[in-house]
């Protein structure tokens, strides 16, 4: 399976100002007139909420440019399995997966219905004070696996940390994590591998910026 993956033509790497994405010819770093399209589908928000998330969804564009981004920096990490959190993961991690070849893992909610053993832990408290139970079928992960976390947004990181430690539990490894959006500066220091984020939120300025993290 790994050498089908390695051979199909839109994981090809190039280098140069002038490199060709994995698909379809948008270039492998994301540049500004990407980032600024991106940002400002999102914005502006909905009743007193300054952004929309919901809004990058609805441009076929935007939703195209982005998985490809998204998943540009692991082209050439092996990623084997890509993992979604619920909600808004689960549509990512797919998008983000089929760019990849790689398979899809959904971390769902806890107590969230899933066939089969089940492996689970409780992230420390999200942005909202919430502690969060996520779970994954044992299955899904095997020895070896190496796994991409995918979401659209993370600000402590806990629940990035706390699916990552199901996945190392199970004798997976987490090559990093891929995120739409990030609003701290600690990206780097949560021990979730290498971290691409495309833009980050500004709650001073209200408004996103170019990531320091995007890749």
């Amino acid at each position: 399976m790994e050498t089908e993956r390695e051979n199909l033509p839109y994981l090809a790497t190039c280098e140069g100002p002038n490199a060709i994405g994995i698909r379809s010819g948008h270039p492998m770093r994301p540049d500004r007139t990407f980032l600024d399209e991106l940002a400002r589908a999102m914005q502006p928000g909905t009743e007193g909420v300054p952004y929309d998330v919901w809004g990058m969804y609805r441009n076929h564009s935007i939703r195209t440019q982005l998985a490809e981004h998204l998943a540009q920096p692991f082209a050439d990490s092996g990623i084997s399995m890509v993992i979604g959190a619920e909600a808004r993961g689960f549509m990512l991690g797919v998008m983000v997966a089929h760019v990849l070849g790689a398979g899809f893992v959904p971390a769902r909610k806890i107590p969230a219905h899933l066939f089969g053993t089940v492996s689970s832990t409780v992230a420390d408290p999200d942005w909202q004070g919430k502690n969060v139970h996520f779970g994954i079928q044992d299955h899904a992960i095997t020895e070896g696996s190496r796994v991409l976390l995918v979401d659209d947004w993370y600000t402590t990181g806990n629940q990035g940390r706390a699916i990552a430690s199901i996945v190392n539990s199970l004798g997976g490894e987490v090559a990093g994590a891929s995120v739409v959006v990030e609003d701290s500066d600690i990206g780097d220091q949560w021990n979730l591998g290498r971290f691409n984020a495309l833009l980050h939120w500004s709650d001073d300025e209200g408004t996103f910026f170019p990531s320091p993290y995007c890749k």
